[in-house]
């Protein structure tokens, strides 16, 4: 299938089958600085100031801005470097984490090995886009929903592989988990959004963010069709309360006797 038609695919399948209430947002790392057709808004020009990268999801997703990141637009210190402007070295020996999240700074410095940070400026720019409005071939696509909408997601993405999704979450930089370890695993990821998407981005408390890499586009989209098509598992989801015989109190039952 052609790459514009994996996309409209895509788009039609997440509208028609998950139904989420915001955008799905497309992402793009540009490698050099580039001139995006169309209109868009950086944040340091068209806000006034910089913002964490999560609120330009946010201003995507909901608002259905195009937004352009480079390295002066980024407010998050922790941000900067899980897209490689900065030298992750602070944050793996631990002493961001401790002792905000971490007993030790021992502890501190295991659980920032186990997380994924793009290589030193290898990104000039970070784009996103509502899916559907996107002049850019995306290198990601994140859906935000609520639990039974991001069960249907992983479904699609495990329909044609089996191997599950994995998440890895430690309750904070959800960032680098839906753009770092999804694009350079290259494979779907489930994300447990964390304080700062909530305290910033005004990510709502029943949402979860699944990402997709383009590798997957094609795969999930199918899964996603067929598995609705079994029946089992759909989303809005069938309650068997709709359907059962209801039962009333004698003294509804009487209010009908003459």
């Amino acid at each position: 299938m052609p790459e514009n038609e994996v996309i409209k695919n895509l788009i039609s399948t997440i509208d028609k089958y998950i139904r989420p209430v915001t955008f799905p947002v497309a992402v793009k790392f540009q490698k050099k600085k580039d001139i995006l057709s169309g209109k868009f808004k950086r944040p340091l020009t068209d806000i006034g100031h910089p913002i964490a990268v999560c609120q330009g999801v946010t201003l995507a997703r909901r608002l259905g801005w195009t937004m352009i990141f480079g390295k002066d637009d980024h407010a998050c210190p922790v941000g900067l470097i899980v897209l490689g402007y900065y030298s992750p070295k602070k944050i793996l020996e631990g002493t961001v984490a401790y002792p905000y999240y971490a007993e030790t700074i021992e502890i501190a410095k295991i659980m920032e090995q186990r997380d994924k940070f793009f290589p030193e400026k290898s990104i000039e720019e970070i784009w996103l886009s509502p899916l559907h409005k996107a002049e850019f071939k995306p290198d990601l696509v994140l859906v935000y929903g609520n639990a039974a909408q991001i069960a249907r997601m992983a479904q699609g993405a495990n329909y044609r592989t089996g191997k599950g999704v994995d998440s890895k979450t430690f309750g904070r930089t959800a960032c680098g988990h839906y753009l770092a370890r999804a694009y350079l695993g290259q494979e779907c990821s489930l994300v447990v959004p964390s304080g700062g998407e909530r305290v910033f981005a005004n990510t709502m408390d029943d949402e979860l963010i699944f990402s997709i890499p383009a590798n997957c586009f094609n795969n999930v989209a199918i899964g996603i069709e067929a598995v609705h098509k079994q029946g089992l598992s759909r989303f809005p989801t069938y309650f068997h309360g709709m359907s059962m015989k209801p039962e009333f109190p004698p003294s509804y039952v009487n209010a009908l006797k003459e």
